[in-house]
Parts: C-alpha cells; structure tokens; sequence
C-alpha cells in the first residue's frame, strides 16, 4: 500500500504544483520578485501553532493578524 500512497501524493502534489505555476505564469511575476518576497512563515511568525492559526482564521474577520516587517 505505502507505494501506491506515495504514487498518488506525488501526483497529486505534481498537480497543485502547476496550477501554482500556472498562476504565477499569469501574474507575470518574474522570479527575482518571487525570491524576493519568500519567506518561511515559522521564521517570521516565531512558531508553527501561530501560522496554523493564521491560516485557520482566513475569512474571519474577528481574528486577523497584522504584520510589520
């Protein structure tokens, strides 16, 4: 079973990949902006229980976060 699991999440992950260039390709963002504005979200945020939060409350405009490099 562990072959075919990691056969199906390397397509899968394949798949969310090019939509993601695919998208980025359409900005027309170049690769030196990209570079310039990645980041690890641990790093910045000072753990990974913030950026789980961060991300859960997308949408609710009760517990957002504002951020100032």
């Amino acid at each position: 079973m562990i072959p075919v699991a990691v056969e199906f999440l390397k397509e899968n992950y394949g798949a969310k990949l090019r939509v993601a260039q695919d998208a980025l390709d359409d900005a027309e963002i170049s690769e030196k902006t990209f570079h310039k504005f990645c980041f690890d979200p641990v790093d910045v945020f000072g753990g990974d229980a913030v950026v789980r939060r961060i991300l859960a409350s997308r949408g609710k405009a009760s517990d957002r976060f504002w951020v100032e490099e």
